[in-house]
């Protein structure tokens, strides 16, 4: 026998595939996804991904826009994918939906639902004309399989332009079918209620879209939407008062009227470094009170902005609620420059998650997640002091990571998605998390370990390993990326017991990082990393 060296590599990622628990702290990448916890799609030489959703089935949506140059026309850019993080090519064309409206340059999704019924409602911004390039409120449907659906506005499309420059920033599906849309008509406040066809609601004050003024300039816009349970729809964004922008909410009643319970007029605002403070997400508790999470201005030095993440809670009224941080507010200034929040959400245990991205001395952003207390203290059994930062460092290259939408599946991790750029090229990147602290069981002996070897490997590779029961075992090849490179051995029925298990590896295999993946007959897998 020749000589070896006998490695026993630990286990980097556990899925299930038996009985006894193993554990990761909150906060952890799930290696599920991708092998590795993270995912990217390189879609065309521009892409920026904005929003995501999931579906009934737990596929990953990400919508946003994509172009091939500088200067060339963005396309309305959604795609599907797998929760594993594959993308389900059955949807639309080979995973991905790029659609473009009529005489437009500048076609972007800013905000995406999935409907009771499957289908997809997607709101955005439309510049029609290509010498005006006035902005339009865009809407696209699309059936579950990706396809426009007819059924909505013209072949699946629709634009809304309520008598000046108009932009749609998020939306939220009543349950009668109709779509609530944020966002601004002229440099005001503006809400409007699209009917399930992709009509105008006129039954909404009047013509179907309201303006609200707050400050003394044509620079308010709202960039975030909740509704209640009794149908009253919440607003929020930011305001200009002269010199300042403040954190600001509307909410108004189910027909449009304002609501005059809240702040007194339907109107409230807030101060939190009365630079330009902006509220991009909106969360109400059980109990009605509210969460605003946003960004502010602290400081401006040049090119070097030092922004920070805020989240602040309202009382039902409109009032900041002193039992939540200090005095209502909660600051999260994690880098010296440039930090944004996009995105949060609200938990079933009613802590807050809060997400954007967070830049470093290096001036290099990275996406951030926070996990918050129910008294607005930062969670600190979740990541470093409750912060997880992800950067997404691909083929050696470190990219520019920003976070920009949060969602929760049904088994608690959380999805995020954004957008990810180097050297003039971006991509969509999405991320995914653990976060109670269980990557799932095993069922593999030996310490949770399993006998690699040799290791680097060359031709021949070498596992070793006991089953707790009978198990069909598929064993494959992927590089570090997350990509199927070779099956080393399809499904084979294996007994309990302990396995010694010889594969040939390909000889055209370059040198590099790769997983070995062990699958059982029912999808659940184990993984552990090797190097050539």
């Amino acid at each position: 026998m020749n000589k070896k060296s006998l490695f026993s590599i630990a286990i980097v990622g556990l899925l299930t595939l038996g009985y006894s628990k193993a554990s990761a702290q909150p906060g952890t990448l799930d290696n599920s996804l991708n092998l590795t916890g993270t995912e990217y799609f390189n879609i065309d030489s521009r892409c920026q991904a904005n929003t995501s959703a999931l579906t009934a089935g737990g596929h990953i949506l990400v919508g946003g826009f994509s172009n091939s140059a500088v200067g060339s026309h963005s396309r309305y850019t959604l795609i599907n994918l797998f929760p594993d993080g594959r993308i389900d090519t059955t949807f639309a064309h080979l995973g991905m939906a790029i659609d473009s409206f009529p005489n437009s340059q500048r076609d972007i999704i800013k905000s995406v639902l999935v409907q009771p019924d499957g289908k997809i409602i997607a709101l955005g911004s439309t510049d029609t004309g290509y010498t005006s390039m006035i902005p339009f409120i865009s809407m696209m449907r699309y059936k579950a399989n990706g396809e426009p659906d007819s059924t909505f506005g013209t072949n699946g499309k629709a634009l809304f332009h309520f008598g000046g420059p108009t932009v749609g920033n998020s939306m939220a599906i009543q349950p009668d079918g109709k779509f609530v849309i944020a966002g601004s008509l002229s440099g005001k406040f503006m809400a409007a209620r699209i009917n399930a066809n992709g009509t105008v609601d006129s039954s909404f004050w009047y013509v179907g879209f309201r303006t609200i003024s707050i400050g003394n300039g044509p620079y308010d816009v709202a960039k975030a939407i909740a509704l209640y349970p009794d149908g009253r729809i919440l607003i929020a964004g930011a305001s200009y008062n002269s010199t300042n922008y403040y954190a600001s909410l509307v909410r108004l009643a189910s027909n449009g009227i304002m609501d005059n319970t809240f702040g007194g007029v339907g109107i409230v605002t807030s101060l939190i470094y009365r630079h330009y403070d902006v509220i991009n997400s909106l969360q109400i508790q059980p109990d009605g009170k509210i969460i605003a999470a946003g960004t502010a201005l602290i400081s401006s030095t040049g090119s070097s902005p030092n922004n920070e993440l805020f989240v602040v809670r309202y009382d039902t009224v409109g009032n900041e609620d002193v039992t939540f941080g200090i005095t209502g507010i909660l600051n999260l200034n994690t880098g010296p420059y440039d930090d944004k929040c996009n995105s949060s959400l609200l938990l079933p245990d009613g802590k807050i998650m809060v997400g954007g991205y967070t830049t470093n001395s290096s001036y290099n952003p990275n996406y951030v997640l926070y996990r918050i207390n129910t008294d607005g203290t930062p969670d600190a059994t979740f990541g470093t002091s409750g912060m997880v930062t992800t950067n997404f460092s691909i083929f050696g290259n470190n990219f520019l990571d920003y976070g920009a939408c949060l969602n929760r599946q049904t088994d608690g991790k959380i999805v995020f998605s954004g957008y990810s750029s180097f050297s003039g090229t971006s991509i969509f990147t999405i991320a995914r998390y653990i976060m109670d602290g269980t990557l799932g069981a095993i069922d593999f002996s030996n310490n949770n370990t399993l006998l690699v070897y040799p290791n680097p490997i060359g031709n021949e590779l070498n596992l070793s390993f006991d089953l707790n029961k009978d198990e069909t075992i598929k064993i494959d090849l992927y590089d570090i990326t997350g990509r199927l490179n070779a099956s080393l051995q399809p499904g084979k029925e294996m007994g309990a017991g302990n396995h010694h298990v010889s594969l040939q590896v390909p000889e055209s295999l370059p040198k590099g990082e790769y997983f070995i993946v062990l699958q059982s007959g029912q999808g659940q897998r184990l993984y552990v990393k090797v190097v050539r």
